[in-house]
C-alpha cells in the first residue's frame, strides 16, 4: 500500500482578495490624518455655503443698512450754514428713500422713525425756503402709507399755496381731507376762490370754519366767497 501524503496545495493557487476587501484595507492604511483634513473640509465649505445664503438674504447687511439711514439722517438734520434749500431738502429726502426703499424696512420701527424725522424737518426747511426751486420739491415730498402721510399732504399743501399753483393745490388740499386734516377745506377752498368757483369756495370755508373757528383770514373770504357766488 502506497504511503499516504499531504496534499499538494501547489496544484491550486490562492484566490485573489476582493476589491471591497483591498478597498478596506487601504483605507485602514490611509494616514488619520488625511481623514481628518478631509472631515474639516467639508465642514468649512458648508459654513461658506451656509454663510453666503444668509448675506444673499440680506441678514449680515441689516446692521450696515441701519448705519447708512442713520448717517444719513444725521446729515440731513445737521445741515449746514450754507446748503441752499434745495441741498437741504433732497439730502432729507434721501434719507426717506434709504429708510422706506425696501418693505421689510417699512415695517421695522427703528427705520420708521427715521424717516419720520427726516419728513418733519422737510417739513420745517419747507416753510422757510425761498427760492422756487426748492419750492417745488417740497411739492413732491413722499406720500408713504403708514409713516405721516398726512404731514408729508401737508407740507405739498404749504408749498402750493405759496407757489400759487391752484390746480395742483384743489387735488392735494382733497387729498388732505382724506387724511382727516381741516386744513385740507382751507386749502381747497382758496383754489377754488382763485379760480372763481365761489359756491365751491363757500362752501369748502364753511367746513374749514367748523375746525378753524377764530380765523379772521378764513372768515373774511368766506364772506367775500358769499358775496361773489351766484344766488342759490
Amino acid at each position: 500500500m502506497p504511503p499516504v501524503t499531504e496534499p499538494d496545495d501547489r496544484s491550486d493557487p490562492p484566490k485573489p482578495p476582493s476589491a471591497l476587501k483591498s478597498a478596506i484595507a487601504k483605507m485602514r492604511g490611509m494616514n488619520r490624518r488625511y481623514v481628518g483634513y478631509f472631515i474639516a473640509g467639508g465642514i468649512a465649505l458648508d459654513v461658506v455655503i451656509v454663510a453666503g445664503g444668509l448675506w444673499w438674504l440680506g441678514v449680515f447687511d441689516a446692521g450696515s443698512s441701519s448705519a447708512a439711514v442713520q448717517k444719513s439722517l444725521n446729515a440731513c438734520l445737521r445741515g449746514a450754514d450754507n446748503q441752499s434749500g434745495v441741498v437741504m431738502i433732497d439730502t432729507c429726502l434721501d434719507t426717506v428713500t434709504k429708510a422706506t426703499d425696501d418693505p421689510e424696512n417699512r415695517r421695522d420701527p427703528a427705520y420708521i422713525e427715521m424717516a419720520d424725522q427726516a419728513l418733519r424737518h422737510v417739513q420745517v426747511v419747507c416753510r422757510v425756503v425761498l427760492s422756487r426751486d426748492a419750492l417745488e420739491r417740497c411739492t413732491g415730498v413722499p406720500v408713504i402709507e403708514g409713516i405721516v402721510p398726512a404731514l408729508a399732504v401737508r407740507t405739498r399743501v404749504d408749498a402750493l399755496l405759496r407757489l400759487g399753483d391752484y390746480p395742483r393745490l384743489r387735488e392735494e388740499g382733497a387729498r388732505l381731507i382724506r387724511y382727516g386734516d381741516g386744513f385740507g377745506y382751507l386749502a381747497r377752498g382758496l383754489a377754488r376762490h382763485n379760480i372763481e368757483d365761489f359756491a365751491a369756495a363757500a362752501a369748502d370755508y364753511r367746513e374749514a370754519i367748523k375746525h378753524f373757528p377764530d380765523d379772521p383770514v378764513l372768515l373774511d373770504n368766506l364772506a367775500r366767497a358769499e358775496v361773489a357766488a351766484p344766488p342759490s
